[in-house]
C-alpha cells in the first residue's frame, strides 16, 4: 500500500504573494502558488505520502513545475513528483485516467487536492476518484484552498458522498453492500454514532443475496421477511441521504418484496439460474397462497406425501394438481389434458378456483416451461425433466423449443410468467 496525492497543477504568476492559511488541524501553512499550501498541509498531516501525481498543462509546466518541485522537496524530500500531461479540451478519459491508473495500485490511498487547474478540474478529479475505486484504490481525503478565507478546508465529505451514491447504485443493481459498509465504517471511525436501522438493512440485503446466490430456496421466505422489515425500519434512519435514496431502492421491489419481485430482480441483474430455481421451487406457494392466489386448497384436501419436496405447497402443487392433470402411470396427451382443465375438473380436485380457467392454464404452462428450462440449464436427469411430449405441447401453444433458446429468450420467458402471475382484472376474469 502507498499513499499518493493527485492534483491539477495551477499556473504560477510571478507576482503571486506568499500567504498564510489556517489548516483543519489548527496549524498554519504558507503558500504562494495555488497548490502550495494545501500540499504542504497534506504532507505534514499524512507523513507517509510517497508520491504526488500532477496533471499538468504545458503552461503550468513552464511557469509552475520547477517551483512546485522545490516546495515538495523542502516539505518532504523523499516524495516523488510525477507529471501527467493534459490540455483543456482533450478527452480526460483518454488522456489522463489511463495514465493515472498505471501509477496506482490496489489498496493505495489517495489524497485529492482539488483547488488547482481549470474551473471544472475538481469534477475531473472526482471522476478520477471513482475510476480509481474500481481498481481497489481508496480516496482517503480531499482538501481545498479557500483564498478568500485564507483556509485549507477539508472537503472529504464530498468524495464520500460520491462513494455513498455509488454504493447505493451497487446495492440497487447487484445487492452488494461492500461499498456502503466501507462508507459507514469510516463515518463511525470519524465519530458518527452509527444507526442500527442501517446496519440491519445492510445485513438483511447481504443475507438475502447470499440466500439466492446459493439457491437456498427453503430460506428465501424468511430472508425476504427480514429484508422487508429492515427496509421499512430504514425509512426512519438517522441518515437523511439514505432516507432520500431509499425510495429509488424500493422502486426495484415495490412497497414489499415478494417472490415474483425477487425473481424479477434476479433476472434484471443477470442471476438467471437463481431466478429459474426460485421460480420452480417457490412459485407453487405463490399460486396457492391464501390471499391473492389462483387456487384455494379445500379443507378436505389430504396432506401431500412430501417426498422429494422441501415445502408442502410444492408437494401439493405437484401431487394434487400436476400429477392429477397429467397422470404419471399413463401415456398423457398434454394438449388434450390442458383442454380438459375446466370448471368440472377443478370441482373434482382438491382446489377451489380463484381465477379464470384461461389464466390458470397459462400459469400452469408457464410453470411447466420454466421448470423444463431450469432442468435443461442444470442438466437435470430426474423424473421431473420435461418429456418430449410436454415440450411439443408447449411449443404448440407458442413457447419456443428448448434447444433454440437464447439467454434473452429465457429472461423473457421468466418475465412473461411473472406478468401472468399478476391478479386478474374484472374484465380479464369475465373473458
Amino acid at each position: 500500500m502507498s499513499r499518493k496525492i493527485i492534483l491539477f497543477l495551477s499556473d504560477l504568476k510571478p507576482s503571486a504573494p506568499a500567504l498564510e492559511y489556517a489548516c483543519p488541524d489548527g496549524d498554519k501553512v504558507i503558500g504562494s502558488q495555488t497548490n502550495d499550501a494545501p500540499v504542504r498541509y497534506l504532507l505534514r498531516a499524512y507523513p507517509n505520502i510517497r508520491q504526488i501525481i500532477c496533471i499538468v498543462t504545458e503552461l503550468a509546466k513552464q511557469t509552475a513545475w520547477k517551483n512546485f518541485q522545490e516546495v515538495v522537496h523542502e516539505a518532504a524530500p523523499a516524495v516523488s513528483v510525477i507529471p501527467v500531461p493534459y490540455e483543456e479540451g482533450q478527452d480526460f478519459g483518454e488522456a489522463v485516467i489511463p495514465a493515472v491508473l498505471t501509477h496506482a495500485n490496489k489498496d493505495d490511498e489517495i489524497f485529492l487536492e482539488v483547488t488547482g487547474g481549470f474551473r471544472n478540474a475538481n469534477m475531473h478529479l472526482l471522476l478520477l476518484s471513482r475510476a480509481l475505486s474500481y481498481k481497489g484504490v481508496q480516496t482517503v481525503a480531499a482538501v481545498y484552498s479557500n483564498l478568500a478565507r485564507k483556509e485549507i478546508q477539508d472537503v472529504s465529505q464530498i468524495v464520500e458522498l460520491f462513494e455513498f451514491v455509488g454504493g447505493m447504485q451497487e446495492l440497487t443493481s447487484f445487492g452488494s453492500v461492500k461499498t456502503l459498509r466501507n462508507y459507514y465504517s469510516r463515518r463511525k471511525a470519524a465519530g458518527w454514532p452509527g444507526d442500527d436501522a442501517i446496519d440491519d438493512l445492510l445485513a438483511a440485503v447481504s443475507n438475502l443475496l447470499e440466500t439466492i446466490t446459493l439457491c437456498r430456496t427453503n430460506l428465501v421466505e424468511n430472508a425476504m421477511e427480514q429484508f422487508n422489515m429492515a427496509l421499512l425500519a430504514a425509512g426512519n434512519c438517522s441518515d437523511p441521504l439514505m432516507r432520500a435514496l431509499l425510495s429509488v431502492f424500493r422502486e426495484k421491489f415495490g412497497k414489499k418484496l415478494t417472490t415474483p419481485g425477487l425473481i424479477k430482480w434476479c433476472v434484471q441483474n443477470g442471476m438467471i439460474q437463481q431466478a429459474l430455481t426460485i421460480y420452480k421451487e417457490r412459485i407453487p406457494a405463490h399460486i396457492l397462497r391464501p390471499q391473492g392466489g389462483f387456487l384455494e386448497v379445500k379443507p378436505s384436501a389430504p396432506r401431500p406425501s412430501m417426498a422429494n419436496y422441501e415445502n408442502e405447497d410444492g408437494a401439493r402443487f405437484r401431487e394434487h394438481l400436476l400429477d392429477k392433470l397429467f397422470p404419471k402411470d399413463q401415456q398423457v396427451d398434454y394438449t388434450q389434458a390442458l383442454e380438459h382443465l375446466d370448471e368440472t375438473w377443478i370441482q373434482g380436485s382438491y382446489f377451489n378456483l380463484k381465477c379464470s380457467i384461461p389464466r390458470l392454464k397459462l400459469v400452469i404452462m408457464d410453470y411447466l416451461y420454466i421448470r423444463a428450462i431450469r432442468n435443461m440449464v442444470h442438466h437435470a436427469n430426474e423424473s421431473s425433466t420435461a418429456s418430449q411430449a410436454l415440450v411439443d405441447c408447449l411449443c404448440g401453444q407458442g413457447y419456443k423449443p428448448l434447444n433454440d433458446l437464447r439467454l434473452k429468450d429465457v429472461e423473457q420467458a421468466i418475465l412473461n410468467g411473472l406478468q401472468h402471475l399478476k391478479p386478474e382484472t374484472k374484465k380479464e376474469r369475465k373473458q
